[in-house]
């Protein structure tokens, strides 16, 4: 089979109807490539009830869209398959609402379209095709278009229901074309919808920019328009027009355009190209040997400098692996991911390219995920006995630890600030910081610019093109990140304490090691003496999306948190808006009804003070909780162990209904650990559903078998580190020097086996 990336560039998408027929394999199927001009269109799998044809419809501005069918009949193609086949289009096909083009081979040679019948002096097999089955698209209001196809054997046709075309043949070219196919060039003028922006965009040029006039800008800005202010936005929304004002000076901007080069051309490969291209025109033209021997030999020419340009530039990254890493590690992602800024998506059948389109389908779907309502009778909760949280006033110490904690080659939000921009200009940024800061706790708000984010999809697993299968991450202004970090330094060491000891997610000095350790702690010994644990791992599906705000700011205040912190928790949680980056794309905003942003540095903290109540509700059975995977098991030695598991199930079901939380039962397992031959099996139920029994589960990256062998674990990492050492080999083909081998190696496969 031919990959499509071996026929057509990235600019094209390629859809196709491979032959699937055992008996017969070679020829066969059809393929349609799109431009990437054509934002959008959709594949009409409802006209697909033959196995070789593609249809697609493409959207147009008066509503009347275009609809393609590629089509091949082999010779031998049954005749009822054929005729079945147009009567159902007769039924599905809608040609008067539709411009519809039917193209491909047909293999009918020897037909008069014109009258629907095939000339005399065609052979039998001809006229039994064109009487019995060709006949019946008459029916669909389609007239043929290629002309005087009842003297030749053209078997190419070309079926349309208006007028607004024009069908031309090209000249022959270098390889002679097939007598039966000939190429030809179909030209349909058409209202497409949002056409091809231009794809050139502007960036910071932060390598090129002069830090020392930045510094000085802002050293010497009047900064009294912000420390006038009691507009708790206003101030935010100067600090940040004061900064970028900055950059705007002292850091240039670069275009980058999409060429239709690959960097490492030289110049004398481009050169060459471009003769090449000039002799090919001219010999087409002119038709001279000449003129074909020479552009034979810059063809010969290419070939030969592309191998040399990739070798020299294969050769330059092996030799700077020290001195510039960047550029070896951006070869070596080429291998193994694929750049989130390439992300194609089917929505409701519709094949969506176009960057913008993408970015509001993520939108769309992830404000869909958002829990509107709220609990109409919140849970009584015990209030804290530890004393209460109250709004702590800001001192520098506390801005300069923030800055200090920011990470500074992170992505920037919206504002396009970056980190190490504020880290530079600390001394000069800290005190007008401190000045909003101090602003937003006294009023118990939180500024609006700062209530921005870019969300980012990030695929999980599953099928690429599905919405369902990308988790939102919000990107945050620096500024807000800022804040967040002085507010976790306030209240995290006596969250702490309150939060319960078994939640080792976002926890400091806890992590998933100390998890997997306190759960294997318990089952392996009870394993060991040949007894048997049962263990039900939750799946709670968008937990950061999904909760509601009202009933998280009562639990906080049910924690100890004072009236001021709720106040300003409700101002950093309410009327936020997202806008889903794709490139350098931006979805319009959508607002944010529920939930804690994912990302955030006080988002992780808030939901687990959500679910923290979930540990009380669990009466008779061990748990572990790593953020929102939630997992509880049981020594089981006789059935009354079973039900009380199954009684904690109920209660954990019960909270989650409480506290609008929603349980995926599909992804809910329960395992057995036991090496007994005989051991009890319970079938525990979620509502009315069985939960589904596995031999082995994938807790928190590690794979657990029921007799606690490790061999799955085992295999799976082999299974790793032979893929990897597969990419190895491929990125390392024309690599000589083994320092290059063994950094991959270190990096990629020594890490998973340690």
């Amino acid at each position: 089979m031919c990959l499509d990336h071996n026929l057509f560039p990235d600019s094209y998408t390629v859809l196709r109807s491979d032959r699937m027929s055992a008996n017969k394999t070679r020829g066969g199927g059809v393929l349609t490539a799109l431009s990437s001009k054509i934002r959008s269109f959709k594949r009409r799998c409802d006209l697909e009830s033959y196995n070789e044809c593609v249809w697609v419809e493409i959207p147009t501005l008066d509503n009347q869209n275009l609809i393609i069918g590629n089509h091949y009949f082999s010779p031998d193609t049954k005749l009822e398959v054929i005729a079945n086949y147009f009567r159902s289009l007769e039924d599905r096909l809608d040609t008067k609402n539709f411009r519809v083009v039917i193209v491909g081979d047909f293999n009918a040679p020897g037909f008069d379209w014109n009258h629907g019948l095939a000339v005399p002096d065609c052979h039998y097999y001809s006229k039994l095709r064109g009487d019995a089955i060709y006949t019946s698209t008459c029916l669909l209001n389609l007239q043929q278009c290629i002309d005087s196809v009842g003297s030749s054997n053209l078997l190419d046709l070309v079926f349309t229901n208006f007028n607004d075309y024009n069908i031309t043949f090209p000249d022959s070219g270098i390889i002679k074309p097939d007598t039966y196919h000939p190429p030809m060039v179909i030209g349909i003028s058409l209202p497409l919808v949002n056409p091809t922006q231009n794809c050139e965009y502007s960036y910071r040029k932060y390598i090129a920019g002069d830090y020392t006039l930045l510094y000085n800008i802002l050293s010497n800005y009047d900064w009294s328009c912000v420390y006038d202010t009691s507009s708790v936005d206003a101030g935010a929304a100067r600090l940040s027009a004061a900064v970028q004002d900055a950059m705007e000076q002292a850091i240039p901007r670069g275009f980058i355009t999409k060429s239709k080069f690959p960097h490492w051309f030289s110049s004398s490969l481009r050169y060459y190209i471009r003769k090449k291209n000039y002799f090919y025109r001219r010999f087409k033209k002119h038709k001279s040997a000449s003129l074909y021997d020479t552009f034979s030999f810059y063809r010969k020419l290419v070939k030969a400098t592309i191998k040399i340009d990739r070798l020299r530039w294969l050769e330059s990254i092996n030799a700077n692996l020290k001195t510039h890493p960047k550029q070896f590690w951006q070869f070596v992602a080429s291998f193994r991911k694929k750049s989130s800024t390439s992300i194609q998506l089917i929505v409701d059948g519709t094949h969506l390219v176009d960057h913008y389109e993408v970015a509001n389908a993520f939108a769309e779907h992830f404000q869909s995920v958002y829990n509107s309502s709220s609990p109409g009778v919140f849970p009584s909760l015990s209030s804290s006995s530890l004393g209460s949280l109250t709004l702590s006033p800001i001192t520098d110490s506390d801005i300069f630890k923030a800055i200090a904690r920011l990470k500074p080659f992170k992505s920037v939000g919206l504002d396009n600030i970056p980190a190490f921009v504020i880290k530079g200009c600390s001394d000069i940024l800290a005190p007008v910081l401190k000045h909003i800061f101090s602003l937003t706790l006294s009023q118990q708000c939180f500024p609006a610019l700062w209530k921005q984010a870019a969300v980012v999809p990030i695929f999980k697993k599953g099928h690429s093109a599905s919405v369902n299968n990308y988790r939102p991450v919000s990107i945050l202004n620096n500024f807000s990140k800022l804040f967040e970090y002085v507010i976790h330094h306030h209240v995290s060491h006596d969250l702490k304490l309150k939060l319960n000891p078994c939640q080792h997610g976002f926890t400091k000095c806890k992590s998933t090691t100390t998890n997997l350790v306190t759960y294997l702690d318990f089952i392996t010994p009870l394993v060991g003496s040949q007894r048997q644990v049962d263990a039900i791992y939750f799946d709670l599906t968008s937990a950061f999306g999904l909760v509601p705000h009202s009933l998280l700011l009562h639990k906080l205040s049910a924690f100890g948190f004072s009236g001021g912190y709720v106040n300003w928790i409700r101002g950093y949680l309410t009327n936020r808006q997202s806008r889903v980056r794709i490139g350098e794309t931006i979805s319009s905003p959508f607002e944010v009804l529920s939930g804690v942003p994912q990302g955030s540095v006080l988002g992780p903290l808030l939901l687990n003070v959500y679910i923290n109540g979930l540990c009380d509700s669990i009466k008779h059975s061990r748990y572990l909780l790593s953020a929102d995977d939630i997992r509880i098991y049981r020594a089981i030695s006789c059935p009354e162990d079973c039900n009380l598991l199954q009684s904690d199930v109920d209660c954990i079901r019960s909270w989650c209904a409480a506290n609008c939380m929603k349980l995926n039962a599909d992804k809910t397992k329960v395992i057995t650990f036991s090496r007994k031959i005989n051991y009890l099996i319970y079938e525990y139920k979620l509502l009315h559903f069985t939960i589904t029994r596995t031999y082995s589960v994938k807790d928190l990256g590690v794979y657990l078998d029921s007799k606690l062998h490790f061999h799955d674990h085992v295999n799976f990492i082999f299974s790793e580190c032979i893929k990897m050492l597969g990419i190895i080999r491929s990125i390392t083909f024309n690599y000589s020097t083994l320092g290059c081998m063994l950094t991959l190696y270190f990096t990629l496969v020594r890490f998973k086996v340690i």
